[in-house]
Formats: C-alpha cells, structure tokens, sequence
C-alpha cells in the first residue's frame, strides 16, 4: 500500500503545481505520515510471532502477539491516511475552480471516486 499511496500523492503533485503552499505542505505531510506508518508496520508483520515460521505454521511452539489488536493498529492509521489522501485534491478544488456548484461538485465526486 505504501507504494499506491505514495503515486496517488506525487500523481496530485504534478497535476497541482502551482496551487498553494498548504497543498504541497500537506501532500509532504501526508507522505511522511504514510512512509512512516509503513516503516513501523513492516517489522510488526514480520515480528509477530517467535519464531518467524509460526505465523504460517500453526503447529509449531512458540507465541504471536495478539493479532486482533495489530489488525486495528494496522486499520486505523490506514484508513486515516486513506481519508487524508482522498481529501487532499477536495479542499484545492473548492477553493481555486470557478464555476457552478455542480461544477465543483462533480470535479471533487471524480477525485473522490478513488474510495471506490
């Protein structure tokens, strides 16, 4: 996911690039946020159980960690980052098109349709 996410970033840095200071600040920041969250969630997937094999070995001695509370500290900065990444163009949108609110409207439903 690191690398989608990060294209989707550098994709609204070369369609937005003269738009404003806060936009290019806030696709940084979220990239950071991103590169980070995915650094830390690599050796937790890697890590969780001692030894390594018995994450895909269920037979073996050993332990895991409490894989239901890494899920949710895996989903939450995800999902997070998924919402700050799609709101990003939004926000551009809104303040620098002209034109009708369903102009707008429809220009900020094709850069939200990547939720989908």
């Amino acid at each position: 996911m690191l690398l989608v996410k990060l294209s989707i970033l550098f994709m609204y840095r070369r369609i937005f690039t003269d738009v404003s200071h806060s936009f290019r600040v806030g696709s940084w920041v979220c990239g950071g946020v991103v590169v980070a969250w995915a650094l830390a969630f690599m050796p937790a997937a890697i890590f969780q159980c001692t030894p390594i094999s018995k994450a895909w070995e269920a037979d073996k001695e050993g332990h895991c960690i409490n894989l239901r509370a890494n899920f949710i500290g895996v989903a939450i900065p995800n999902i997070l980052t998924d919402v700050a990444i799609l709101l990003l163009p939004v926000r551009v949108c809104w303040k620098l098109l002209k034109g009708s609110l369903l102009y707008r409207l429809s220009v900020s439903g094709i850069f939200l349709l990547g939720a989908l």
